[in-house]
């Protein structure tokens, strides 16, 4: 017998309940609310950590940095606007690579604007292509 070593006198009610439980085995849904438990405050606790580490400015997100980075860039409203919208349609992870890279920004704006016939453009399509096209000059001037 396991634990036989241990005197039965020498166990506290507590202890030998302990001990009955492990000996008499478990069922599958206490070991899956153990998990869960478990599972629940290891999320806690990283959701919690992040917050603080957010808060404190060490570890700015990709939002954030997004719009730092607008606040650095003299840009019209509808640009803005543009801008904003493309990185959240396109589910940017990170939407200040708009910013910083011209390849990107080409890439999700023109996915974004989704210009496959050109011969069938609309005015509204074409308000949206003039507005990316000054949006692209501001970011990105000519050298």
């Amino acid at each position: 017998m396991p634990l036989s070593f241990l005197g039965q006198g020498d166990l506290t009610p507590i202890q030998r309940g302990v001990r009955d439980h492990f000996i008499e085995g478990g069922s599958i849904l206490t070991a899956a609310l153990v998990l869960a438990f478990c599972l629940l405050m290891v999320g806690f606790v990283y959701v919690v950590t992040r917050r603080m580490a957010i808060r404190s400015g060490t570890t700015p997100s990709g939002k954030q940095l997004f719009r730092l980075g607008l606040d650095g860039v003299s840009l019209s409203a509808p640009q803005r606007m543009m801008l904003s919208a493309v990185a959240i349609a396109e589910r940017v992870e990170n939407p200040a690579v708009l910013l910083l890279s011209r390849p990107l920004f080409d890439q999700h704006v023109d996915r974004w604007l989704g210009l496959k016939d050109l011969a069938q453009i609309d005015d509204k399509t074409r308000s949206k292509i003039q507005t990316a096209r000054e949006l692209r000059a501001a970011l990105f001037p000519p050298r």
